[in-house]
């Protein structure tokens, strides 16, 4: 079976389940080493998880008290406990192309997607005017943390807790130490420039979004957290295979962490989610999650995936030779190149499958 845009696996996966010979190319390696490791058996999971939990309890240190607030409520008994933070609400700032008043664009000034109203009352843009901007004409400036959602300790229920002065100042000094932490482990921090002649740019307006960097797909603490995070990995003292998967579970947990994720009471019960855009997406209002939460559940997402595996009756051997799959010494070849530049064997396939 042979798929020559293999993408995430599926054809891989179903072909070795049912005991075909499999080959995949791509010319993303992310692809290749995607399938490669959704695929795996003979997995260490007593090291697997035993470095995950190296892993967590350094993130849990990155955070320290930083994702905590006293919770306080007046109910039978006075309580006064520490809660996490579930995840942190921000919003994109712009300058008003009509007044130039600095307009956040907040779910409370939206109109409609894509409306906002101006907060200056005098200003044509302001809703009671029976007008308003639109973001996509406006100069950006930044973002504001609005509110953390918590869990009450009392009945569960989550809670808005506001960003005030005192807030913002924890805030800033988490940062401050996350800088030092990146200064005593010498990560330097990339500028990688999204391309302007991306099809990406005309329709999610990155560059007029201020994203100029895939960098700027974070807000400062998670971009920092992230980097601390992937130097913590790649110095642990494991086998390939466990360093692998937790690589490949460390870019599944990117899709969570990045200003992409956004709320929305009438999907997943008001949590954030990032699976209801495409591509580079961009909401006004967005989600700053909680990183070691996120890393916490994509490795469950992949632990459940290799433990699957290892229920399934498949074998697999991986091979680096065409010739190999022919005389039986494997039954897995990954190919990280065009099939253009392959030299298949004249009636070496029996089936192509393929979602290009």
């Amino acid at each position: 079976v042979l798929d020559p845009f293999c993408g995430v696996g599926v054809t891989i996966y179903e072909g070795l389940r049912i005991g075909r010979k499999v080959v995949g190319f791509d010319l993303n390696p992310l692809s290749i080493f995607i399938v490669k490791n959704m695929v795996r058996k003979g997995v260490n999971f007593a090291e697997l998880e035993s470095t995950f939990g190296k892993i967590a309890a350094y993130l849990k240190y990155l955070y320290g008290d930083y994702n905590l607030i006293d919770f306080e409520s007046q109910q039978k008994s006075f309580l006064k406990e520490k809660a996490g933070i579930e995840w942190n609400e921000l919003a994109f700032y712009v300058f008003c192309n009509f007044c130039g008043h600095k307009v956040l664009l907040s779910n409370e000034n939206r109109i409609v997607n894509g409306r906002y109203s101006c907060q200056n009352s005098d200003c044509k843009g302001n809703k009671k005017n029976g007008g308003f901007i639109e973001p996509k004409n406006c100069k950006r400036d930044g973002y504001k943390y609005l509110y953390s959602v918590i869990r009450s300790p009392l009945d569960k229920r989550r809670v808005h807790i506001p960003f005030d002065e005192e807030r913002i100042r924890i805030l800033n000094k988490h940062i401050r130490f996350l800088d030092e932490e990146i200064k005593k482990n010498k990560i330097e921090i990339k500028k990688d420039e999204i391309p302007l002649n991306w099809d990406r740019q005309h329709e999610d307006l990155l560059c007029k979004k201020g994203i100029k960097t895939f960098q700027d797909l974070f807000t400062k603490r998670n971009l920092l957290i992230n980097c601390l995070l992937l130097n913590c990995i790649n110095k642990l003292n494991t086998s390939k295979g466990t360093y692998e998967i937790l690589r490949l579970v460390f870019s599944s947990s990117l899709r969570d962490t990045n200003i992409m994720s956004f709320t929305n009471d009438g999907w997943q019960s008001g949590k954030p989610t990032n699976w209801s855009k495409h591509a580079y997406w961009v909401p006004s209002q967005f989600c700053e999650n909680n990183v070691l939460t996120s890393f916490e559940n994509a490795f469950n997402r992949v632990r459940s995936a290799l433990i699957f595996n290892e229920d399934s009756n498949y074998k697999l051997i991986f091979t680096e030779k065409f010739e190999d799959l022919k005389e039986g010494k494997g039954n897995l070849l990954l190919l990280n190149t065009s099939i253009d530049e392959f030299k298949l064997p004249e009636n070496s396939v029996d089936i192509v499958i393929t979602d290009p």
